[in-house]
C-alpha cells in the first residue's frame, strides 16, 4: 500500500511539473510575442491577454508593463487582459490610465472603474471630468457624459456645490445631467422649458457655490 501511495504521488509531481513547465513555456512565447513591435495589433492583443492567463505571481509583473507602452493598444489590452483574468489589479491600473493620453484608454479606464462605489473613484472621476485633455478646444470628448452619467447616479449631499457649478456648463448634456442630480440631492424640481435657466438661478439664490 505504501508502495502504491508512493507511485501515485511521483506521477502527481511529474504531472504538476509537466503543466507547470508547459505553462512557463507558453507565457514566455506569448509575452514575446506581444513585445514584437513587428506584429500586428491583432495578435499582439491577443498575446498579451494569453500572457496574462498563463502567468504566475511573479510573471504578473510583466504583463503590468505593458500600462507603460508606446502603443496605445497595448495599454488598452492590459486593461482587458486584467479584467478577463478577474485580478483586482485591473482597478489599480485603471486609476492611473484614466488620465492616459488617448482617449480610447481614459474611456476603457472610466468603464472599469464606474463598477466600483468608492468615494475615492468618485472623486477622481469628479476631477477626471474637466480634464483638458477632455475636450477639444471647449467642446467636450464623449468621455465627459461617460463620467457623468455615473456621477449622477447616486450623488451625496455633500456634492451639492460640485453639480451647481455644472449648471453652467458649456455642454448642454452636462448641464442637464447636473439638474438630475440635484433633483435627487434636493428633492427641488423645476418643470418646462426653462427648467435649466430656474436651476440656476434658484442655486445662485441660494449660494450653493
Amino acid at each position: 500500500m505504501k508502495a502504491l501511495s508512493l507511485l501515485v504521488f511521483l506521477f502527481s509531481v511529474n504531472v504538476w511539473s509537466y503543466v507547470q513547465s508547459e505553462n512557463d513555456h507558453s507565457f514566455t512565447t506569448q509575452i514575446a510575442r506581444a513585445k514584437n513591435q513587428s506584429l500586428p495589433m491583432a495578435q499582439r492583443w491577443d498575446a498579451l491577454i494569453k500572457s496574462a492567463e498563463d502567468a504566475d505571481g511573479t510573471q504578473i509583473k510583466q504583463v503590468l508593463e505593458f500600462a507603460k507602452s508606446k502603443d496605445w493598444y497595448m495599454r488598452n489590452a492590459l486593461l482587458v487582459a486584467l479584467d478577463k483574468v478577474g485580478t483586482d489589479l485591473v482597478y489599480d491600473k485603471a486609476k492611473v490610465l484614466v488620465s492616459d493620453k488617448a482617449l480610447v484608454v481614459r474611456s476603457a479606464a472610466v468603464d472599469i472603474l464606474t463598477r466600483l462605489e468608492s468615494q475615492e473613484v468618485r472623486e477622481l472621476l469628479a476631477k477626471e471630468l474637466n480634464r483638458n485633455y477632455n475636450f477639444v478646444g471647449k467642446k467636450s470628448l464623449w468621455i465627459r457624459a461617460q463620467i457623468m452619467k455615473n456621477l449622477v447616479k447616486k450623488p451625496y449631499q455633500s456634492e451639492r456645490e460640485y453639480f451647481s457649478k455644472l449648471l453652467f456648463d458649456n455642454d448642454p448634456e452636462i448641464s442637464a445631467m447636473s439638474m438630475q442630480a440635484l433633483e435627487k440631492i434636493s428633492q427641488v424640481h423645476f418643470e418646462g422649458e426653462n427648467a435649466l435657466g430656474s436651476w440656476k438661478k434658484f442655486v445662485k439664490e441660494q449660494k450653493w457655490f
